[in-house]
């Protein structure tokens, strides 16, 4: 009997110290200090005017917004482009699908609560497209975003919502839902037209496009407007870039000051545990993942697509 009870405090004093063992690597991989230094870079107080289209339709009090730009992703890899109908409408019989646009914008709001897509399509595919639907209405084309309230299917589920055609920018915007869903599509037109800003009137959007290279040729973009994985950082920018034979998937993340970015550092590496390059940007964090160019279309769901 003594020897089974030995055994016994033997088996707990072992678990017992393996769990504080875990306990304290988790500590150390979310909390220490770097085990190196990460590289600290400065942002030039002058920065380039990006252009920046998409932007353009994207109020700066977002919640969220994603970017996929399917023209890039097409000629890198035209198989990454996934099939799934991007919009299907029932009246009149109509469907779009990512092979078929050039880029896909979805603009989430806390207010209305409401997330607006923003296809945009080549100018003889917008035609085709919104021609049937002017139709059907019984009105007139106009030069003007026009709007109409249609039914679509969404799988095997039928839902009515907000449709309108942008003819300048051959942009088909949708909607799912009756008045807030329209007052998204409202939100966006005024950040184009210039009657509400838009988000590159934001000075932390336009330094965290010059920390990841600028505005073009991104594959896809996300602005989380909110803590993401970082729970202590503002807001976190996620970029996916073809670069070479590799996807590069970037993560910058803003946090209150420099002060306090530095002292996230060991939360930063914890979170991004397959980031395997970091650097700090006064207020901002950047981590870094690479990946092989068959990972492509795996990359750009990150971000919604």
């Amino acid at each position: 009997m003594k020897r089974r009870r030995s055994r016994g405090r033997f088996f707990v004093i072992s678990f017992a110290i393996t769990v504080v063992v875990l306990i304290g690597l988790v500590a150390f991989l979310l909390t220490a200090n770097p085990t190196f230094e990460v590289p600290n870079h400065s942002i030039p107080s002058s920065l380039p005017a990006y252009p920046v289209d998409w932007a353009r339709y994207v109020p700066s009090n977002i919640l969220t917004v994603s970017v996929i730009n399917y023209s890039s992703i097409r000629s890198l890899n035209a198989s990454a482009v996934p099939s799934d109908n991007l919009l299907e409408l029932t009246s009149p019989r109509e469907n779009l699908t990512a092979g078929m646009v050039n880029a896909l914008v979805s603009v989430s709001f806390t207010t209305p609560n409401a997330t607006a897509s923003l296809i945009y399509m080549p100018s003889a595919a917008f035609t085709q497209f919104a021609a049937p639907v002017v139709a059907n209405s019984g009105k007139s084309f106009s030069s003007s975003p026009s709007f109409y309230y249609t039914s679509t299917k969404e799988g095997n589920k039928s839902q009515f919502g907000w449709l309108a055609l942008v003819p300048q920018d051959n942009i088909v915007a949708f909607a799912f839902g009756a008045s807030p869903a329209q007052q998204a599509i409202n939100l966006c037109l005024e950040a184009a037209n210039g009657t509400a800003a838009n988000i590159m009137t934001r000075t932390d959007i336009h330094q965290i496009l010059y920390i990841l290279n600028g505005s073009e040729n991104h594959v896809s973009l996300q602005v989380q407007n909110f803590p993401g994985v970082v729970a202590t950082g503002k807001l976190t920018v996620v970029s996916v870039d073809d670069v070479g034979s590799s996807v590069h998937v970037s993560y910058v993340v803003a946090f209150q000051d420099a002060t306090t970015a530095q002292s996230q550092e060991g939360y930063m590496r914890g979170s991004y545990l397959s980031a395997t390059s970091f650097g700090q940007y006064d207020q901002y964090l950047r981590a870094t993942e690479y990946e092989p160019f068959s990972q492509l279309q795996f990359a750009v769901r990150l971000v919604g697509g």
